[in-house]
């Protein structure tokens, strides 16, 4: 069975060479409108009007933060 498209080709100097195999779309392209809308759940959930600046809790909230929305959009499974 012959394949239509060849695994390599000679080029002029006569040595097989492979075929490049990257492919330059996504299958699962980034969509910002998911991650937005993630954005906005996780920020809605630690800040609220109530919520007081305070330096010892900010830093605290801000790497809790982080963490939830890189594993949330790390879920997402983007390829690029």
């Amino acid at each position: 069975m012959t394949s239509a498209v060849p695994i390599y080709f000679k080029p002029k100097d006569g040595m097989p060479t492979k075929m490049n195999t990257y492919r330059m779309s996504s299958l699962n392209p980034f969509q910002p409108d998911r991650v937005e809308k993630i954005v906005k759940e996780v920020v809605h959930s630690h800040l609220n009007e109530t919520t007081q600046y305070d330096p010892e809790t900010a830093k605290e909230i801000s790497l809790t933060m982080t963490a939830e929305l890189r594993d949330r959009v790390k879920q997402l499974e983007f390829e690029r």
